[in-house]
């Protein structure tokens, strides 16, 4: 008799440890209990591939015998949705430690953080354009369960290179001014201790820098597709709201009783400037076939907008400053 068996076993595990057991010990006879549905994935299996094999479930505290497994199917699919997610979780997590291993073996000394991973060929083509020395672009992928700065601070990185220098890029999303000034400061004071600049972007997204510069995108097409752009800048911002409420709970400007009146200055803000403050992925429908990667790598300084020369400029400054922290 094994009590609670799936008691510290992974659902993997749960699902695969009594076939182990049967065929380890065929003849003995095993009485056993489980909390975990997962635990009796096998039984359907097992049934399938063996007619000999018998069984026998009994549902506590009741004593009510069912052998009926087609309930399982509620449980598999929860089953599956977890396998998917936690594979998923594990590769990320993989390449997590590789860009770990890679930040560590370079001892940079300028890092610069963005938002995507799949702007840093973008960025580093900007830097380079606008002759700025970067020696480490890394990615916030992982912003939601992993601050770059938070590791370099813990793993005691900052006081072995007091010369280390981190900006970390932010996409404006969808806020406004007082709710981006409200976390540039917070996030700033974090890390006072060390060189380190939060800034948001000037635009709300990367891709918005484009936006600006193709004529296509005229005042007078956006004016036409203004309510469906409406529409879709509204259905986003409700989408993201609780996750700021979430990480700035204490300030009014995300307080979730005002939600509808907060929501509603952030679009009438971001109307000023449909192109630069509104979601890319929306303005971008506008316009077909439209790789903007390939078209951010032709650009050339003179191709770069105002907006992005004043943010690197930010950056650049940033970096060639001397460093405050003592060792």
């Amino acid at each position: 008799m094994i009590d609670e068996i799936d008691l510290s076993l992974h659902i993997d595990l749960q699902k695969e440890v009594l076939p182990e057991l049967l065929s380890l010990f065929p003849k003995v006879q095993f009485i056993i209990t489980s909390h975990s549905p997962f635990f009796l994935l096998w039984i359907e299996e097992k049934s399938k591939s063996d007619w000999n094999f018998q069984y026998q479930i009994i549902k506590m505290p009741d004593w009510i015998i069912d052998n009926d497994i087609k309930w399982l199917d509620e449980v598999r699919k929860a089953y599956w949705i977890f396998e998917e997610n936690f594979n998923d979780f594990k590769k990320e997590f993989e390449k997590l430690k590789e860009k770990i291993k890679e930040v560590e073996e370079l001892k940079p000394n300028k890092v610069f953080i963005c938002e995507d991973e799949n702007w840093i060929k973008i960025w580093s083509h900007f830097f380079n354009k606008y002759w700025i020395d970067i020696d480490k672009i890394i990615s916030a992928n992982w912003c939601t369960k992993f601050d770059w700065e938070d590791w370099f601070l813990k793993t005691d990185k900052i006081s072995k290179n007091p010369n280390l220098k981190i900006f970390r890029q932010n996409d404006r999303d969808w806020l406004k001014n007082k709710q981006i000034a409200f976390i540039e400061e917070k996030k700033n004071s974090n890390y006072n201790e060390i060189n380190y600049k939060f800034l948001h972007l000037p635009v709300n997204e990367i891709e918005n820098f484009y936006i600006l510069k193709d004529e296509y995108f005229s005042e007078e097409l956006i004016n036409n597709k203004k309510s469906e752009l409406e529409d879709d800048f509204f259905w986003t911002m409700q989408c993201n709201f609780d996750k700021f409420n979430k990480q700035y709970s204490e300030c009014e400007l995300f307080k979730f009783s005002d939600r509808s009146k907060i929501l509603n200055q952030c679009r009438q803000e971001a109307d000023n400037n449909i192109k630069k403050l509104y979601p890319w992925k929306d303005i971008k429908k506008l316009k077909q076939n439209l790789n903007i990667d390939e078209e951010f790598l032709k650009w050339n300084l003179n191709d770069f907008p105002q907006e992005l020369k004043d943010y690197l400029e930010e950056i650049k400054k940033f970096f060639e400053k001397k460093s405050t922290i003592l060792e």
